[in-house]
């Protein structure tokens, strides 16, 4: 049985059983793109799918439905986001039934000229469907950024599997990228900085598809005290992307969501994944991996590095 078919199975068997109210998977809209999809009768689980056009993070979704016993299927970057949401109390680990799902790379639609038909995994490569032809890719080809340099691809959290978790190549350095810009000189970086963000229309697209952006008043939208300014100017842009950033230190799991959303292309990753390095270097943490780890900035070790203090 295909990973697909025992997705659909089991969530039939808990609707059935009445162990949850509701489904949150992935199903195909009438423009082709797969998005999140809600469930709440048995029939409806044929309609979801799994495959790596599944790009969403459902974790997003999980707050809205805090109150409500819900199944979940959660890739490994999505699993992680929960970690971090049941750390802050926003959901309740007594009413999810989370059915992991090993994941072996997500297509990055921004690759194609036309949307992808259909997708599978196979066991070299991925396999997708365009304009009613079929043509396999290596993984790396078509991949999303954040899935070439992710090493937790297994979930971290679930109640059952729906197949058997994947290889992680450990020898990969996730952060090529970003010791490459360590690299430049003040006046390299400030230049690639402002190519990127100068595109930034300021729509918050990046922070409404983030699972972990949860705030009930943004600091962008605050007005007393103003944090920010809401014009589209470089400086601004920036320095809204730095504050976001910040908020989300020690607990940004690198899912991409935020980049995928931005209509504009920037490649926002390179403010994350510097984040999550420094977490990681400077204090041996990494985002979304354990329930009982506590939160970064929640935490004090005489042992933290402390030469910033004069």
């Amino acid at each position: 049985m295909r990973a697909e078919e025992r997705m659909r199975a089991r969530f039939r068997e808990l609707l059935d059983e009445g162990r949850v109210e509701v489904v949150l998977g992935y199903a195909r809209r009438p423009s082709g793109r797969i998005g999140p999809e809600f469930i709440e009768e048995p029939d409806g689980v044929d309609r979801l799918v799994w495959n790596p056009l599944c790009d969403v993070n459902l974790a997003r979704y999980l707050r809205d439905l805090r109150d409500r016993r819900v199944a979940v299927i959660l890739k490994g970057c999505d699993s992680r986001a929960v970690v971090e949401l049941l750390k802050a109390n926003q959901l309740r680990r007594e009413n999810l039934f989370i059915l992991g799902a090993p994941c072996r790379g997500i297509i990055d639609r921004r690759r194609f000229p036309i949307p992808p038909e259909d997708a599978e995994w196979e066991p070299d490569g991925i396999a997708v469907h365009l304009n009613g032809t079929r043509r396999r890719f290596e993984g790396e080809e078509i991949s999303f950024e954040a899935c070439r340099s992710c090493r937790y691809p297994n979930p971290v959290i679930y109640d059952e599997l729906i197949e058997e978790p994947v290889e992680v190549d450990q020898s990969r350095n996730p952060y090529d990228e970003i010791e490459g810009i360590e690299r430049l000189s003040g006046e390299e970086r400030w230049e690639l900085f402002r190519r990127e963000f100068e595109r930034c229309i300021r729509c918050y697209a990046c922070r409404n598809a983030c699972p972990l952006c949860f705030c009930e008043e943004c600091f962008a939208e605050s007005l007393r005290p103003k944090w920010v300014g809401r014009g589209v100017q470089v400086k601004e842009n920036i320095t809204f992307h730095l504050i976001r950033m910040m908020h989300l230190a020690g607990r940004c799991v690198g899912c991409g969501a935020c980049e995928r959303a931005c209509p504009m292309d920037i490649r926002l990753h390179l403010l994350t994944r510097k984040v999550e390095r420094i977490a990681e270097e400077m204090f041996g943490y990494v985002a979304g991996l354990s329930v009982d780890e506590p939160d970064l900035l929640t935490t004090f070790s005489q042992d933290d590095p402390g030469d910033f203090i004069l």
